[in-house]
């Protein structure tokens, strides 16, 4: 991940904070509900995470990575239980309106946000360690593995010249070249070359 990209998604995280605690404290404190207003705490943890990177103080890889599984994990944990008690309508607490329903749904999505943010960053650290290595070819970048739809025919007009008993030098020759030409090198044929004393006397 660019730097730059990163930065912009750390002041995401840090940004995020003050619209949850605007929606999820009101919900909380109209509906005695302990989620989604416990998801403050992790999303204050997430601001300062977010901070310390922002401000250049980060120093050590493994800490950063470990802060964002807590945060992903404190999130998720969160906000499970918190679309379960909001998709009850308030059942289970008589009194509670549907204005209040939406305000905690509100405060739910700067918490989803910041939850796929951490999650980001894991996987492009678990990318960066090498754990989902890519097939690709270091010149070409194309993928390793796999052949071409031509190469692939060329293969097949290869197996046809030899279970074909009845073929001639020329058509086994035609395939052999084909198949240098795909490999890319030089083609070489069966039909017999001129030696260099020839070409040598031709010339004199």
């Amino acid at each position: 991940m660019e730097p730059s990209t990163a930065r912009v998604f750390r002041i995401i995280t840090i940004l995020a904070f003050a619209p949850t605690v605007a929606f999820v404290l009101p919900h909380g404190i109209g509906t005695h509900m302990l989620c989604p207003a416990l998801g403050i705490l992790p999303m204050a943890i997430s601001a300062c995470v977010g901070l310390v990177h922002v401000l250049g103080k980060a120093k050590f890889r493994a800490v950063s990575i470990a802060m964002d599984i807590f945060c992903a994990c404190f999130l998720i944990g969160v906000l499970i239980p918190s679309w379960v008690f909001i998709a009850s309508g308030g059942s289970w607490w008589y009194g509670v309106n549907a204005g209040l329903v939406m305000v905690g749904t509100y405060g739910t999505v700067p918490m989803m946000v910041n939850f796929m943010i951490h999650t980001w960053f894991v996987l492009c650290e678990l990318h960066w360690r090498g754990l989902f290595p890519k097939k690709t070819c270091p010149h070409c970048n194309g993928a390793l593995g796999r052949s071409s739809g031509r190469a692939q025919q060329g293969y097949q007009h290869v197996g046809r010249e030899e279970t074909n008993a009845s073929g001639d030098g020329k058509e086994a020759s035609s395939s052999v070249r084909f198949m240098d030409e795909e490999q890319g090198g030089p083609s070489k044929s069966m039909d017999g070359r001129p030696s260099t004393d020839d070409e040598a006397a031709r010339l004199l």
